[in-house]
């Protein structure tokens, strides 16, 4: 429980996460999985991105509300234990409350249980709203509407609506237009940090090579955190990679020069439908080692507002382990913009020889022979003849005395 609110603030926190929860049992309804993330897979993302006071934080297709809650918490928190007074810290959670959250999500029954989740986590519901984000409306977006911070986890699979603007590379998959659509929408100097289906890293469909290849080079890709299979259970079983990226603040900014990478092997639950807790539960398997190894923090630029990416240490070692390792561009462009984890892993299985094919044959074809022949032989003894003379010498105490 988060300790040190406002008024009535340990009550709203009670009601919240008790809600969260019932988000959660609503969400194994197949229907609305599309529509939660995990609250631990939001706080590790929220972690990492770290939202600071003051800037704009936006979830295109924010579902239940999970990524702004989670926002909405930690820029709060941030605003109660600063040295500031009463009022100046009422003044910037108000502000924070009614212009720095930003959420759009397109189904009416979802936005309203999102708006339900802001309320018991004491409001910040002002930029919720009901509406399409990949409507051409939304991708005309000012320079001064642009975000500071994207968070999101957004649909995949074949778009359902009609109605959609006409993007760079159009294809007709949930994920590809929202990954275009936060790209437009980030503020230069912005950050993201977006769940994605690991399909679109490496399909080697010509308009998600294009969009890769655009996120690549005219964006600073930082890091790729591959999630396991199952981590979605029991509402989705597919493969999914977290992507975090920085909108360079000018033509002479850094874009990407090497990408860090992250396989996420456990998460703290079992990855079947169950989802019980395993023993490294406290530290959400994986993922609280992921968080302390990421390369980079976050400085923020006083004259414009974003941010660089700056490495904690220039030893890039410091970062490496079992799970964890470097691609340089080149590497990258090398496989046509491929951006799943397991493509440039270092720690691959050693390489087991196989026998040739033919010997292989040969060698069954023997042991067919070989069985063949045993039953065969089986047969001969569970055989019973059936004529006289084959049942000649068959009951020794039957044959005739001698005289």
């Amino acid at each position: 429980m988060t300790q040190g609110m406002e008024p009535g603030g340990e009550r709203y926190d009670v009601f919240g996460r008790a809600y969260e929860y019932l988000l959660q049992r609503f969400s194994q309804n197949k229907e609305f999985a599309e529509y939660f993330t995990p609250r631990h897979i939001v706080d590790r993302i929220v972690q990492i991105i770290d939202p600071q006071i003051g800037e704009r934080i936006y979830d295109p297709a924010c579902g239940t509300g999970g990524f702004v809650v989670r926002a909405f918490e930690w820029v709060r928190s941030q605003i109660y234990r600063s040295r500031r007074s009463y009022d100046e810290k009422e003044n910037l959670v108000r502000d924070l409350k009614s212009k720095q959250l930003h959420g759009v999500e397109f189904i009416p029954l979802v936005f309203k249980l999102a708006l339900m989740n802001m309320i018991l986590h004491q409001d910040g519901s002002s930029q919720l709203r009901c509406d399409d984000s990949l409507s051409s409306k939304a991708q005309s977006i000012a320079d001064s509407e642009k975000f500071e911070v994207i968070l999101a986890n957004p649909p995949f699979g074949p778009t359902k609506q009609e109605r959609i603007a006409a993007f760079e590379f159009h294809i007709k998959l949930y994920e590809a237009l929202f990954i275009q659509h936060m790209m437009t929408a980030l503020k230069p100097g912005g950050r993201a940090g977006v769940v994605l289906k690991e399909g679109l890293l490496f399909d080697s469909k010509k308009m998600l090579r294009k969009i890769c290849s655009k996120l690549v080079e005219q964006f600073e890709v930082l890091a790729v955190i591959s999630l396991p299979n199952g981590v979605f259970n029991p509402y989705s079983g597919a493969k999914t990679s977290v992507i975090i990226f920085r909108r360079p603040l000018g033509r002479e900014d850094v874009r990407t020069s090497k990408v860090w990478f992250y396989r996420v092997e456990s998460d703290g639950r079992d990855l079947g439908a169950t989802r019980r807790k395993l023993p490294d539960f406290k530290t959400d398997g994986d993922l609280k080692d992921m968080v302390e190894k990421f390369p980079y923090r976050w400085q923020h630029q006083p004259d414009n507002g974003g941010v660089r990416a700056v490495l904690k240490s220039d030893d890039l070692k410091t970062f490496e382990s079992a799970k964890s390792w470097w691609a340089t561009l080149e590497d990258i462009r090398k496989t046509d913009y491929n951006l799943t984890a397991g493509r440039y892993c270092p720690h691959q299985a050693a390489a087991i020889e196989h026998e040739k094919p033919a010997v292989l044959i040969n060698r069954l074809m023997e042991l067919e022979d070989e069985i063949k022949r045993d039953l065969e032989d089986l047969l001969t003894l569970v055989t019973v003849p059936t004529t006289p003379e084959g049942l000649k010498g068959s009951f020794p105490f039957l044959a005739p005395r001698d005289e």
